[in-house]
């Protein structure tokens, strides 16, 4: 019986034939009978069928049976891959690939993290349990962890990982964790702010220098995403004093030598400061204002002659848009199109609302209330279902609630029902202990000893109704 042997180890280009004894000429290529895989434990071989290109009834060819290697292992569910070419007892040839499957995941641990949470933690793993150990998608998980302690001011923070074999080619990835000490900021520094002091940016900023009270008032912590705020509020107060085209560049954050502390430093790119020219109210190109230009004027706060304000633009956005929504637009939008003049340091400004579609109220919601009936809140609300959509009555009835007493936190929220031309409501409540019990003694002159008891409890039952008993 003659056996050919053809092993392609994976690194090989062109694979090499190791003929035995009695093998054919050189130049004969076998016909391929079979093909089949060995070492396949969780890949199905239908799914490893779909990378191999050689079939039977084709004869071999060593190049495509070294891509069919290649596009196996391109799977990333193999640690090794050969080519084994057998004669059967039949006289037919089969081509064997033979396999080593990489472990599956089957649990992601995680090890020393006490000040940062393990649920925000896993948000940064890409690892599943249950799939294929990839080595890349572990350390691209530590980086990300890694890059979110940094981001929470723990900059000496270490991340590694270690895989535990356990039995059936199972393997436990475990993400272990070096927290440290948190650096505090020592200091923050601006350059190029001319026009407005270091102090008065400092006070509107969420990320304060440390003090030797920082251990008591948190302050001097560093969060990477508190920061961008800080930036992004740098920006809109600069926009509250004139300066529309100011510009910050990214910080540099400096380490001390012994990694306990950060300096910051902030570039500000001021700009000129302008004055508010021409103020207009325009309808978009197809539309008409629902309400005279003149009455919608005397509702701006922006006037000619101002130094430009943001805050300002903010308020009155916001008041021509509750115009507009308490009139059914419930989508309605303000656009702001505005004109520099850079050489009189003017800005012309337009206030320009967008009605879109009229919405009625639709479904309208109440969660969080445990221990109060639906009734006893849906009475304070002024907005029903089947009304058109009103953003005044909708801050109204979330003011009706909050005014009961018996919440901790209220907020009513709109948001697309199931219809286009309708906004479902959502109530969300979260209740408050409503009840008291209060003893009192004392002694008096003419009766002694006196002892008095008082229970109370509002919103009896749920019902918005107080009791006391004494």
């Amino acid at each position: 019986m003659r056996r050919f042997i053809l092993v392609l180890g994976l690194v090989v280009a062109v694979p090499v034939l190791a003929q035995t004894q009695g093998a054919p000429d050189a130049g004969t290529a076998p016909v391929i009978g079979a093909v089949d895989f060995d070492g396949l434990v969780r890949i199905d071989k239908e799914t490893a069928l779909k990378h191999v290109t050689s079939k039977p009834g084709e004869p071999l060819d060593r190049e495509r049976v070294s891509r069919d290697i290649r596009a196996l292992y391109g799977m990333g569910a193999f640690d090794d891959c050969q080519a084994v070419l057998k004669r059967t007892a039949d006289g037919a040839v089969k081509l064997v690939f033979r396999l080593k499957e990489r472990p599956a995941v089957d649990a992601i641990l995680i090890e020393g993290n006490d000040e940062v949470s393990e649920e925000d933690i896993r948000k940064k793993i890409i690892v599943r349990t249950a799939s294929i150990l990839d080595l890349k998608k572990v350390e691209s998980s530590a980086a990300a962890i890694r890059e979110h302690y940094v981001e929470q001011g723990y900059f000496l923070a270490e991340v590694d990982f270690r895989l535990n074999p356990k039995p059936d080619n199972l393997v436990d990835v475990v993400f272990v964790i070096r927290e440290h000490a948190k650096v505090k900021v020592q200091r923050i520094e601006f350059v190029g702010n001319e026009k407005v002091p270091a102090e008065e940016i400092k006070a509107i900023m969420a990320t304060q220098e440390g003090n030797l009270l920082s251990f008591l008032t948190g302050k001097g912590m560093f969060s990477r995403e508190m920061f961008e705020d800080d930036i992004r509020r740098i920006e809109f107060f600069y926009n509250t004093k004139g300066y529309v085209e100011v510009k910050v560049d990214d910080p540099v954050v400096m380490l001390s030598r012994d990694r306990r502390f950060i300096t910051i430093s902030i570039t500000v790119h001021e700009g000129e400061q302008y004055t508010v020219g021409n103020v207009s109210i325009e309808a978009p190109p197809g539309e008409e204002l629902l309400f005279p230009e003149e009455e919608l004027r005397k509702k701006l706060t922006l006037k000619p002659g101002q130094i430009f304000n943001a805050l300002n633009v903010q308020k009155d956005d916001q008041t021509l848009g509750d115009m507009y929504k308490d009139q059914g637009y419930a989508f309605a939008t303000v656009s702001n199109p505005h004109v520099l003049h850079k050489e009189k340091r003017l800005i012309d400004f337009v206030y320009m609302p967008q009605k879109g579609e009229k919405a009625r109220f639709g479904r309208i919601d109440i969660i969080g209330n445990d221990g109060t009936r639906d009734w006893t809140i849906r009475r304070e609300l002024r907005i029903y279902e089947g009304d058109w959509y009103s953003e005044t009555k909708l801050r109204e009835s979330e003011a009706r609630v909050r005014r009961l007493g018996y919440f901790e936190r209220v907020e009513v929220r709109p948001k697309p029902g199931r219809n286009a031309n309708e906004v479902d409501v959502t109530v969300e409540v979260k209740e408050r202990q409503t009840g008291a019990f209060t003893v009192g003694a004392g002694i008096s002159s003419i009766e002694n000893f006196m002892f008095q008891a008082q229970v109370s409890k509002q919103n009896f039952l749920g019902r918005g109704q107080n009791l006391s008993l004494q």
